[in-house]
């Protein structure tokens, strides 16, 4: 039965759950029900009608239904009010970033600021069976170290919103989660390049970049680490600058990673849609290439390019203004839904995520949801 009464007449503060209220002339409308009820019920015994209803053939017993439903009641608190396949129109309005064309050495925390459209994205002419058994060894060892439970979780996991550039959160299910979305971004790359092997879309540079320029440029950045003991800045930068000339068949070939033969890179790989990684970092990435990628062995060699080029397209720019912005933009609505389709996490990644709450628990305590 259900009562519909003047609002003025509703007291509605007197339960934390609003499931009792209090309203004006309540034993009047008490008795004018009670009137009713006897009135019908009286009235029944002068006439009757029953109806008779087939049961289909395998149709549930109405009794048994009732009894399932009375079992499979859901609590307010493991109630679950998210959908994590809903999208925002945010997806659909990228933020534009303006940067000034050109190049800049004066200071060591520049890098190059380019222009929006110097760079293009050009996928793959074909795709390619990769037939190198190093990297159907990489491959069969991320899928066998993948956690079923941590992927189910990513899988399904709804985003919340961004703490700063290394953690983020996200609910999943009655649970509210922090991570540290560097750590993700960087497996998630890893993955990318390994499955996307002889296969990457390229980012075209337009023009080109000097790559002598950007290995001097990284030198001066802190990054870096330069001493005067460890030699000049310039020599330095020829010496890196030969080792990825004498490599540049191999980046280009299996990483999209194409250098001129006069020293000028022309693309990078493209690892996700409308993912592009911050040319801030870039000076660096090339320095990091030629030092710390093991160029001997292959394995080492496929395994070493592949998690500095992750480390590399894992950071974003998170100064302030524009670039701020499109950055959170980024890591809503490209990098989690790369998450919840792509990463297969290992064990290890479980480390990175911190529960910080659960919706019974602040029912236990705000008894209410």
């Amino acid at each position: 039965m259900s009562l519909t009464l003047p609002p003025q007449n509703l007291d509605v503060n007197v339960h934390p759950t609003k499931h009792e209220v209090h309203f004006l002339y309540q034993e009047e409308i008490a008795d004018s029900i009670k009137q009713q009820v006897e009135a019908r019920l009286l009235g029944s015994n002068a006439t009757r009608t029953f109806y008779k209803q087939l049961r289909l053939p395998g149709a549930p017993d109405l009794d048994e239904t009732q009894s399932a439903d009375k079992t499979q009641r859901i609590y307010p608190k493991e109630l679950v009010r998210t959908d994590s396949n809903e999208q925002k129109l945010d997806k659909f309005l990228a933020p534009l970033v303006k940067s000034d064309s050109g190049m800049s050495s004066s200071s060591s925390q520049e890098a190059p600021r380019l222009p929006e459209d110097s760079f293009r994205i050009t996928a793959a002419k074909k795709s390619r069976e990769v037939r190198l058994s190093s990297v159907l060894d990489m491959r069969r060892r991320v899928e066998r170290q993948c956690s079923v439970q941590l992927r189910s979780t990513l899988k399904n996991l709804v985003y919340v919103g961004c703490v700063d550039e290394r953690r983020a959160l996200f609910q999943h299910e009655t649970r509210l989660y922090m991570c540290n979305t560097r750590s993700f971004s960087e497996e998630l790359f890893y993955q990318r390049m390994i499955y996307e092997f002889q296969n990457c879309s390229e980012i075209t540079i337009t023009p080109p970049l000097p790559l002598k320029e950007l290995l001097v440029l990284s030198l001066e950045s802190e990054a870096a680490g330069w001493t005067s003991e460890d030699g000049d800045k310039a020599e330095l930068a020829d010496s890196a600058a030969d080792i990825l000339l004498k490599k540049a068949p191999i980046m280009r070939e299996y990483f999209g990673l194409r250098i001129s033969e006069d020293g000028m890179l022309e693309s990078l790989p493209s690892l996700l849609h409308q993912h592009r990684p911050c040319v801030a970092f870039l000076p660096v990435y090339l320095l990091r290439l030629a030092t710390e990628v093991d160029w001997e062995q292959e394995v080492r060699c496929f395994e070493t390019f592949c998690r500095e080029t992750a480390r590399f397209y894992a950071q974003l720019d998170w100064r302030e203004g524009a670039t701020a912005g499109f950055s959170r933009w980024t890591m809503e609505h490209v990098l989690f839904p790369a998450f919840k389709k792509y990463l297969l996490p290992p064990p290890r990644i479980k480390d990175q995520i911190y529960e910080l709450t659960n919706l019974p628990t602040l029912y236990n305590v705000f008894e209410r949801c």
